[in-house]
């Protein structure tokens, strides 16, 4: 039996990472975010509506063929207090220690935005390799625009 050898570059679809954004070997361009958003249980009902609100306005910015996707990361990280602070009383100092180097879940949003040259439908765009891309940085920009604007507690960093 031989076994066939192979290079990780050959089997991963990337083909490089120019200006923020991840360019596949088909030509797709993905561009990702970090997104800050709220902890749970912590806003009000108009609050949500503003947020949802905020997101459709942002998403409608975004050229036809773009897909838009959210992964939620959750990390695993240990408690540091602040034992260093003058000011803490005695409950708050037993706080702190209480809950020292215990573990907790932190949640780290990643927005991916996904644009699909339409190889299919457009051959005459670029029949020998990429020369233009759908999606661009001012695309980028008016989505990052529009969730600033669109409410205090939605933040792409």
């Amino acid at each position: 039996n031989i076994l066939k050898a192979t290079t990780l570059e050959s089997k991963l679809p990337l083909l490089a990472v120019e200006h923020g954004c991840i360019i596949s070997k088909d030509a797709d361009v993905t561009v990702a975010f970090e997104v800050s958003l709220p902890e749970l249980f912590t806003v009000t009902s108009a609050e949500y509506e503003a947020m949802h609100s905020a997101w459709c306005k942002a998403i409608k910015v975004l050229p036809h063929y773009t897909v838009v996707h959210k992964q939620d990361w959750f990390v695993s990280e240990k408690y540091k207090p602040e034992l260093q602070k003058e000011d803490l009383s005695f409950l708050d100092r037993s706080f702190e220690r209480h809950f020292n180097e215990r573990p907790y879940l932190t949640n780290k949003p990643i927005l991916l935005m996904y644009d699909r040259i339409m190889w299919q439908y457009f051959d005459c765009l670029a029949p020998s390799g990429v020369h233009r891309f759908v999606f661009s940085g001012s695309d980028s920009e008016k989505f990052r625009q529009a969730h600033l604007k669109g409410h205090g507690y939605i933040r792409v960093l």
